[in-house]
Order: C-alpha cells, then structure tokens, then sequence
C-alpha cells in the first residue's frame, strides 16, 4: 500500500511540475486569503478598545481611530475577497488541465497493452479505475489546498500569536493540535481498510454492469439472464 501510495503521488507530481506558476499562484492567494482573514479579529480588538474608553464617542480624535480601523476592515476584506477569488480561478484552470493530461496520458498507456491484458480485464473495470485515479488528482488538491494547508496556516499563525501573547495558552493550544493530530490519523489507519474495500467493490461492480450492457445480446441469446442477475444480487 505504501509503494502504491508513493507512485501514486509520484506520478501526480510530474503534472506538477508543468503547471508551477498556477501552482505558486494558487499557494500564495490562499496564504494571503488566510492571512488577511486571521488579521480582521486583531483589527476588531483594536476597535472595541477603543470604543471601550471612557466617553469615547465624544474624543475626536478616537472617532478618527475608528473611522480608520473600520476603512481598513474594508480594504482586508476587499483584499480577501480578491484572493480567494483568484485561488477559485486558478485551481480550477489547474485541476482541469491535469486531469485533461491524465486521462490522455491513461489512454495512450492502456493503448499499448497487449490484447491478453484487454482479454483478461474488464472495459468497465478499467474506465472506473481511469476515472477515479482523475478524480483522485481533483479530491486530493481540493483537500490539500481547501482543507488541510488553509487549516495548517491558520493554526501556525494563531498559536503563533497566542504564544506570544501567554506562552501557556500557547501550550495548550499545542497540546490539542497533537492531540487532535493523532486521533486523526488513528482513525484514518482504522477506516482505510474499509475505503479500500468500498473501492473494490465499486470496481468490481461497475465492471459486471458494463459487462453485462455490452454483451446483453448474448445474455438473451442464451438465456443467460438468471446466471448473470444473481451475482449481482449476492454483491458480486
């Protein structure tokens, strides 16, 4: 599983590395997105200690603070807006591309097969894996650039801040992060198995029914049709 796992990201890597501007682009949009969004409650605080102050609203000179802080709310939230935008943009040109290289770089590799492989393989099975290792390519960026790099960023720079502002909530905050980490990956070793098996299951079953579409004259022709329902219905 592990040397799969290896190629797998292996061969998703070379495509990579042909889309590395939109790659850098997607990166630092999502970074600066993150970054202005982990920004605005430090520029709330600064706003309502202000407004805190004793008759505030009747100093100039504070009313001109928060005139100040709330335009620059806006630019933030204009800028964030503008980032996330483009990171929208930008990975879907960057996921399209890819899975258009993928499944033409499966087709010329399936091509060149012998006709025993063909012969001792299902067409349906094939397609379901071609299209889920292009679908796989998609999840995976999806999860990484929507998920889990966005949610890594903003617990750096958070506890980051924390820490620096009481080292022992900075520790706390470190100590729920590893503990969060390893149930995670706990679970995720304890589901893999039956992810694995879902996978099989579906190919398998998407290669019967394909199977049994392009050969159903022959199913009718020889009276076929009890032999080929009932294991479908027993989960092949």
């Amino acid at each position: 599983m592990r040397i799969s796992t290896k190629r797998t990201y292996g061969y998703f890597l070379q495509f990579f590395k042909a889309k590395k501007l939109l790659f850098f682009i997607i990166f630092f949009s999502i970074t600066f997105a993150i970054l202005c969004d982990i920004y605005v409650p430090l520029i709330y605080k600064k706003f309502f200690d202000l407004l805190s102050g004793v008759e505030a609203y009747k100093n100039a000179d504070i009313i001109s603070q928060l005139m100040k802080l709330i335009f620059t709310l806006g630019i933030i939230y204009f800028f964030e807006w503008i980032f996330w935008r483009i990171t929208s943009f930008t990975l879907v040109k960057f996921e399209a591309s890819i899975i258009r290289k993928i499944y033409n770089n499966c087709f010329d590799y399936l091509q060149k097969h012998s006709y025993k492989f063909f012969t001792n393989n299902f067409a349906g099975a094939l397609v379901r894996k071609v299209g889920r290792l292009a679908r796989s390519f998609e999840v995976i960026c999806d999860k990484y650039f929507w998920d889990m790099y966005p949610l890594a960023l903003r617990i750096f720079v958070s506890g980051t801040i924390i820490f620096l502002s009481n080292k022992f909530l900075g520790y706390v905050v470190l100590g729920w992060v590893l503990i969060f980490l390893t149930f995670t990956l706990i679970a995720v070793y304890i589901k893999l198995p039956y992810d694995l098996a879902r996978s099989e299951s579906d190919t398998k079953l998407t290669a019967f029914l394909a199977d049994t579409i392009t050969n159903n004259i022959n199913i009718k022709l020889f009276s076929a049709l009890e032999n080929e329902v009932q294991p479908n219905r027993n989960g092949i």
